[in-house]
């Protein structure tokens, strides 16, 4: 019995779908794995550059521990969070660091005009809300109007411009746009 088990499974793994599955697996660890190398090395490089610093070891290694999203902190109700909404603490940390770095201020003895007045994330956050305003506008202009005067470009609706990068082309006088999922 358990000859004709090992057989049966042995075929099983040198047919085309036990090949494409051990391929599969492959891929799967190899990302799991470069993953793993550049997370340690970016963590690593935050301890080794904050001692360089003059940082204290406990100091260098909380820098480095909370560099990416810390799954050991998830206060008291965290497993409940997170059986609820999956990814919930995640989430939740990566928001506040996005807050964090975006309200530390750089240098706030400059003028508001002078790009040293923000810090690297601030500047991000402008210029993207920056190409996000130009790129509307473009669209709505290169899009043109309907016979009510109504730019085509505001007729698409707006969870498609939301999760979409919207691009508007002409196909035979008939203004379409191109959804492109980001």
């Amino acid at each position: 019995m358990a000859d004709e088990l090992k057989g049966s499974i042995s075929r099983a793994s040198n047919t085309k779908a036990g090949k494409v599955k051990r391929a599969g697996k492959a891929v799967a660890d190899f990302v799991s794995d470069y993953n793993d190398i550049v997370e340690n090395a970016s963590r690593f490089s935050v301890y080794y550059h904050a001692r360089k610093q003059g940082v204290t070891v406990k100091k260098a290694s909380s820098l480095a521990k909370n560099l990416a999203i810390n799954f050991n902190r998830k206060g008291e109700v965290g497993n409940t969070l997170n059986s609820i909404y999956m990814f919930a603490n995640a989430s939740m940390q990566g928001t506040v660091n996005m807050l964090r770095a975006l309200a530390t201020p750089k240098d706030r003895s400059k003028s508001m005009w002078d790009p040293q007045f923000y810090n690297l994330s601030q500047k991000l956050a402008i210029g993207s809300i920056g190409a996000t305003v130009l790129m509307a506008n473009a669209m709505r202009e290169l899009g043109g109007d309907d016979e009510d005067g109504v730019a085509f470009y505001d007729k698409v609706p707006d969870f498609v411009k939301a999760t979409n990068f919207i691009i508007m082309t002409v196909v035979k006088t008939m203004w379409l746009y191109h959804a492109i999922r980001l």
